[in-house]
């Protein structure tokens, strides 16, 4: 039957009714199957588990873009980007390592260029770049770029 859940397996017990030849016991297999993935899960919550983003620079450390990546790991591109912020935050790569091993979400040169000029406009103006909001910067650049766009040259500036 599959991965089916409880409540799915209860009402196929209903329409069926309980006792057809071989539903109860199919069914009653299934319960146990899935009270002891449940069990498993709840488990495997208090393991140390691997950081989201350390999954993400492994298949970064494999040369995958972030399309593939995005992809593989079933998560949004966005998710993806703010896993690559927290891995620069996370100082796993010198400066030099970081453009090496980075090179395949380097977004173009015009984009770097007119993002870094209107960066540097609101970084004056806030004094800290912890301060810039993005969405001041997509306004500047005329909803040029989005977001993902602009967080990525972010990372190169």
């Amino acid at each position: 039957m599959g991965n089916l859940n409880n409540n799915v397996l209860l009402k196929i017990i209903n329409d069926n009714g309980a006792g057809s030849p071989g539903t109860d016991i199919v069914v009653e297999k299934e319960i146990k199957k899935n009270q002891a993935r449940k069990k498993e899960k709840s488990e495997s919550k208090g393991r140390d588990k691997k950081p989201s983003h350390e999954s993400t620079l492994d298949l970064v450390n494999l040369g995958w873009n972030l399309n593939q990546i995005a992809e593989e790991r079933g998560l949004k591109k966005e998710t993806i980007v703010s896993h690559l912020e927290k891995i620069k935050e996370g100082k796993y790569f010198n400066d030099r390592q970081w453009k090496l091993k980075m090179k395949a979400f380097k977004p173009d040169t015009k984009s770097i260029s007119e993002v870094r000029k209107v960066y540097k406009k609101e970084l004056k103006k806030v004094g800290d770049a912890n301060k810039i909001k993005l969405i001041n910067l997509y306004r500047n650049l005329g909803g040029k770029y989005d977001f993902e766009k602009i967080r990525l040259v972010i990372l190169f500036i």
